[in-house]
């Protein structure tokens, strides 16, 4: 398609909403969701003058990653200037051939000079710090640790359970020292407590300490995620749900423990994810009995044609 563009084969136009540029991150970017990147609706960090930062860097370089998720600028994978056939500060001029206006509302900057320093605001906090149902949150989460350490046996790599603190920063939900500590922000725990801790708030907070615990190492300073990282999680995340069930078990008996009354929607919020879940449960059975018997008839259909 670049070959075809470049040796003009194709409109421009019509491939506008083709991804067509791959980032640092191997995500795929087309011109029309880069131009919606430098709307006023957007929430990358602009320049003064309204401008997308893009630059370039190696595919999964570390810094790239902390670039991308902090929002501080379209990170692309180098890759895309051999394919142009371009120079990094002809970028914004590429673009142009979609959309003129992205001329001017994209500016490129080495990634060497994009300044981090403020996104290493990571803050531990201390208990008397917290309301009382933060702290019950904690808790509980606390009491999950062996067995997040669990499902991590059928993996290549193994993690020891780790304290659960709350902290403070700009830029993270999350972050840990790859061993000893996850911390988590005192403000996406909040956001979940205000939502009322439904089974879909605990699954947040739980696929957010998974995350974590999928780095070996400090995230606070490099945040990469590699093949390597989405591969472990996404192997052991398919074990998170029963983790999330006895969490938001031990909250509801918690709440009655206090001689507070559950709420009504938390009861029927429970009871509705559990009927969705047994009927999926039953769903995926009833295929794979179809499947089983299919299999089934297959083998004995084989063993005729050879007698």
């Amino acid at each position: 398609m670049v070959d075809q563009l470049r040796n003009r084969e194709i409109s421009y136009h019509d491939t506008a909403s083709m991804r067509l540029f791959q980032d640092a991150q191997n995500k795929t970017w087309s011109a029309n969701q880069i131009a919606a990147a430098t709307s006023k609706k957007t929430k990358w960090k602009l320049t003064p003058s309204r401008q997308l930062v893009v630059s370039f860097a190696e595919l999964y370089d570390r810094k790239a990653d902390k670039v991308m998720q902090r929002k501080m600028a379209l990170v692309l994978d180098n890759e895309v200037l051999d394919q142009w056939g371009i120079q990094p500060e002809e970028f914004p001029e590429l673009l142009g051939r979609w959309r003129y206006g992205l001329r001017k509302n994209v500016i490129y900057k080495p990634l060497d000079e994009i300044d981090m320093s403020e996104v290493n605001d990571h803050r531990i906090l201390n208990e008397e710090q917290l309301t009382p149902r933060e702290r019950m949150v904690l808790e509980i989460i606390e009491s999950a640790q062996w067995s997040f350490r669990n499902i991590f046996y059928d993996t290549n790599e193994s993690r020891e359970p780790r304290l659960i603190r709350a902290g403070e920063s700009s830029t993270a939900d999350g972050w840990t020292d790859g061993s000893s500590y996850i911390a988590i922000n005192v403000g996406f725990l909040r956001n979940r407590i205000k939502r009322g801790l439904t089974w879909a708030m605990w699954y947040e907070i739980a696929a957010l300490v998974l995350h974590e615990y999928c780095h070996s190492d400090s995230d606070t300073s490099s945040h990469s995620h590699d093949p390597h990282f989405y591969q472990l999680y996404h192997d052991t995340s398919t074990e998170l749900s029963w983790i999330v069930d006895a969490m938001f078990r031990r909250y509801l008996k918690r709440l009655e423990t206090n001689s507070k009354k559950v709420p009504k929607r938390l009861q029927l919020q429970a009871l509705k994810e559990a009927e969705s879940i047994q009927r999926g449960l039953a769903m995926d059975f009833q295929h794979g009995e179809k499947l089983r018997l299919k299999e089934k008839k297959k083998k004995q259909d084989k063993t005729k044609v050879s007698v």
